[in-house]
């Protein structure tokens, strides 16, 4: 079981990273991952496998809109 310094930390970075995704400030969504991070998005018609903190932020990056 996690104690509560432990769950406090998780609650500020899932703040931080959906903060920056909300503002699209790529820097700060960066600084979220850890260099060996990973991400898997399947849908209907996409499946992306993506490795590496770069290669999930330049994702992000190419998701975002004006």
């Amino acid at each position: 079981m996690l104690d509560l310094e432990s769950i406090e930390l998780i609650k500020q970075l899932k703040h931080k990273y959906f903060r920056c995704i909300d503002m699209a400030e790529l820097d700060g969504v960066r600084e979220c991952f850890a260099k060996e991070a990973t991400a898997l998005y399947v849908g209907g018609d996409y499946h992306f496998d993506l490795k590496g903190r770069e290669e999930v932020v330049d994702f992000m990056k190419q998701s975002f809109h004006p």
